[in-house]
């Protein structure tokens, strides 16, 4: 698994930033890349560090396991970091606040699943209760509030169509597997994922590559 994720400079410092502990198991890999000079590319668009974070104070903070962290590592203060191999350092000098984030202006109206047991989301807002079932295809710029949680396994996958866009709120906890999240052709800045009051664990597993908006 690959996590890529954008991280302009002048706006994010963090590709994965948090308030509680981060654990990753496996050989997960974090960078960041620019969105505007096309999907992530080792040799051609990964000039900016994906860096971690989080304010937590624990023993251990951030857990890496084999991951690969081509930016830095940062915790709150007295916070440890164990496993890993970090090309940018380490710190525990992370201490910012996180404000709470607000569902979307307008909700949307309720979607419904086709006759073919499938979710096919075009241009505009929408809301579910949660979602726990049949793929999801979005074909336009879509916003889309699931007031509860998130869980994909099985056969199950959000895909993202090129020239498509999926800004997701969640107010419910995050759980990825099965097919994932297929974002085409891996422009994070096609998928946005904001987590409401509610959303306080975001688990993403399985081997499809994360390309998301920070």
């Amino acid at each position: 698994m690959r996590v890529a994720v954008t991280n302009p400079p002048t706006i994010f410092s963090k590709a994965l930033a948090t308030s509680g502990p981060i654990s990753m198991v496996g050989h997960p890999g974090v960078s960041g890349f620019d969105s505007r000079l096309g999907p992530f590319n080792a040799l051609t668009n990964n000039s900016v560090p994906g860096s971690i974070a989080t304010d937590s104070t624990a023993n251990p903070a951030i857990s890496l396991g084999g991951a690969t962290i081509s930016g830095s590592v940062s915790t709150g203060p007295g916070g440890t970091i164990t496993g890993g191999t970090i090309a940018g350092g380490t710190n525990n000098n992370m201490n910012v606040y996180f404000p709470s984030n607000s569902p979307p202006a307008t909700p949307g109206s309720i979607l419904s699943e086709t006759s073919s047991n499938i979710w096919n989301i075009g241009n505009g807002s929408y809301q579910l209760s949660s979602y726990n079932g049949d793929p999801m295809i979005i074909t336009g710029n879509a916003t889309l509030w699931v007031n509860g949680p998130i869980s994909i396994s099985g056969t199950s996958y959000i895909q993202i169509m090129p020239g498509a866009k999926l800004t997701l709120y969640v107010s419910g906890n995050v759980d990825i597997g099965g097919g994932g999240v297929i974002n085409n052709p891996g422009l994070a800045a096609n998928l946005s994922l904001i987590g409401l009051t509610g959303c306080t664990s975001v688990y993403y597993h399985g081997t499809p590559d994360f390309h998301r908006n920070h």
